[in-house]
């Protein structure tokens, strides 16, 4: 098999399979052997003429843009039968339903219209549309429109689906000739309605990730006569039958139905144009950029090598690494301290200074708190220190009454900690009433790895858990919503509990590591007190005559020392130690060999 990009040639080796057994077809007759693949890969390069290829070199991989190409072998030389055409990514333009209109003629001799534009958004996969709708007070004409909004997903906010909304009902009615007429156009989203109420361009708006679509928004709204932007409270629905709504509320239902049923049925995937107003100045891969445009270029300049490292360090396939809830780990990272989010990037990817880490250094890897001979991550959760464990049981009831505490479905967070205290062998009575979505999580998270929920690598299926158990806000009789944690920011309060559980054991540890009942203390002390003796017993080979008196003391007297003393000297006789040896080996290298002193015989 052989792929060819402009200028090089990548030729895949194969051999027959004689060990085989012979294939036979249906009529009896005998098939080539079976091909194997060797691993090999060689490269051809375009020779200077530009009509084939010379062998080069071999290479591990083949470029993502070289494409399959036919040829033959003349000489050593490839001769390829077609040119190199790279083709642009294919637009896939996502599921966008047809506009409904109904009775235009009596909109259009109509001389107020009333206007409701909502937009919806999924915070864990970032898909977003919008839906609105332009009719009047009897609803004998209308039109209905919804459309998928197409910008990466890591940067999707709700406020710009609710913009792009009435942004793109403002395109409409000025297009068609709308601009006339009294309009009252209706919104869920009071700070997009602020925004646009506000006159001017400042400079701190404009730098906003939103500045470009927003000003093109107000630029539209002076095309209008007499155009009024009112806030309405959204999903009134959620404590109101829709019979008992007023006009506006029910329309403003109707989009936010619209919008999900359009949100679900469009992807993410391909490419598609960019819209008016989006402030869209390149694409990476498929992504839209329309903000964080320095944020977005060393995301797609380091992620790759970063997700490389990530598939060869814990052994995941391509599924597993995209099914991790990286949105939540990256909101929580920003929540932390510096020294923290260091410590934790380092327990997270398997970095920590721990036995594990110290044996391959030719340390002693003894865990100071029990005496294990290998202390590892998973250890410091393991440990049957009595300190160890009183910390892990109080850190799993801090966390299950700051889960309960902001909200969380009871089924999902016990669920949650009774799969951590199997992980960690702390016994507790398991909760008896999961529902299936806290088992479909569960049997999920498994699938990364028995310590990847302690590391901080949830499984996206833990927020759609907590989507699917989420009670949306109450409204309260003055028109204030209930404050209430959305799905999204829950399924970031499980990763930051689970890192507040591991910074309890740590300092825990390194209590314990610095105090005098230490375990690595005390192996330390024998270890010193072993490299003394060895100075002792070989000083001739070790130290210079004159360095000989720093080891003239009494063996049982050094063992009383503190650590800090007996390092120090230690520390001392290994620089005496290396001087020493420099010093033979420069008296080796300036004796004479006798073979100097050898005179040549001329036999004749």
């Amino acid at each position: 098999m052989m792929y060819r990009t402009a200028n090089k040639l990548y030729l895949r080796e194969y051999v027959e399979d004689f060990e085989a057994l012979p294939q036979v077809d249906p009529n009896g007759d005998i098939m080539l052997a079976p091909q194997l693949d060797t691993g090999t890969l060689w490269q051809y390069s375009e020779h200077s003429t530009g009509n084939y290829f010379l062998r080069e070199r071999m290479v591990t991989t083949i470029p993502p843009q070289a494409h399959p190409v036919s040829g033959y072998f003349r000489d050593e030389r490839f001769y390829a039968s077609s040119d190199y055409a790279m083709q642009p990514p294919p637009l896939n333009p996502p599921i966008q339903f047809p506009p409904i209109i109904v009775g235009e003629s009596v909109l259009r001799n109509s001389q107020r219209l009333t206007v409701v534009s909502d937009g919806s958004m999924d915070p864990i996969s970032g898909q977003a549309a919008f839906a609105w709708v332009i009719t009047q007070q009897d609803r004998r004409g209308y039109i209905r429109r919804s459309k998928p909004i197409r910008t990466n997903p890591k940067y999707m906010s709700s406020f710009r689906s609710e913009l792009e909304g009435v942004h793109d009902v403002i395109s409409y009615l000025v297009t068609n000739h709308y601009t006339g007429r009294k309009i009252d156009l209706w919104c869920d989203n009071k700070w997009c309605i602020d925004a646009l109420n506000t006159s001017g361009n400042s400079l701190d708006e404009l730098g906003k990730a939103e500045g470009a679509l927003l000003k093109a928004t107000r630029h539209l709204l002076t095309e209008f006569v007499d155009i009024t932007l009112h806030h309405i409270y959204g999903h009134q629905d959620d404590n109101n039958s829709y019979e008992n709504l007023d006009f506006e509320s029910q329309l403003n239902v109707d989009c936010d139905v619209e919008a999900k049923r359009q949100m679900k049925a469009s992807s993410v995937s391909g490419r598609t144009e960019a819209e008016p107003g989006t402030g869209a100045m390149l694409y990476l891969g498929d992504d839209m950029v329309t903000s964080h445009m320095a944020e977005q270029i060393q995301y797609a300049g380091q992620a790759p090598k970063m997700f490389e490292y990530i598939r060869e360090r814990f052994e995941w396939t391509d599924h597993q690494c995209c099914s991790v809830n990286w949105k939540g780990i990256g909101t929580a990272k920003k929540r932390l301290t510096r020294p923290v989010s260091n410590r934790t990037t380092q327990m997270m990817y398997g970095w920590l200074n721990v036995g594990h880490q110290k044996i391959k250094f030719d340390q002693d890897g003894t865990c100071p708190c029990c005496g294990q001979h290998e202390e590892d991550q998973l250890h410091l959760y393991r440990c049957e220190n009595v300190l160890m464990r009183e910390t892990l049981r109080q850190g799993i009831q801090d966390m299950e009454r700051t889960l309960y505490k902001v909200g969380m479905a009871s089924p999902v967070y016990l669920g949650f900690i009774d799969a951590i205290c199997k992980i960690v062998q702390l016994p507790r009575k398991p909760y008896a009433l999961h529902c299936s979505h806290t088992l479909r999580a569960i049997e999920r998270q498994e699938s990364l790895g028995s310590d990847a929920i302690l590391r901080g690598f949830h499984h996206v299926e833990w927020a759609y858990t907590l989507q699917s158990t989420w009670i949306p806000p109450r409204r309260y009789d003055d028109g204030t919503m209930e404050k209430k944690r959305d799905p999204f920011e829950l399924s970031t309060v499980l990763i930051g509990e689970t890192w507040k559980l591991f910074e309890g054991q740590w300092k825990m540890r390194n209590t314990i590591l610095h105090s005098p009942d230490s375990f690595l203390l005390a192996s330390e002390m024998t270890q010193l007190d072993r490299r003394f003796v060895e100075y002792k017993r070989n000083k001739t080979q070790l130290l210079a005559y004159q360095d000989h008196y720093l080891i003239d003391i009494p063996e049982r007297e050094f063992v009383k020392w503190e650590r800090d003393k007996k390092k120090k000297l230690l520390r001392l006789l290994e620089t005496c130690k290396a001087a020493f040896i420099r010093e033979c080996e420069a008296r080796t290298d300036r004796q004479s060999l006798i073979t100097t002193f050898f005179r040549r015989i001329d036999p004749t």
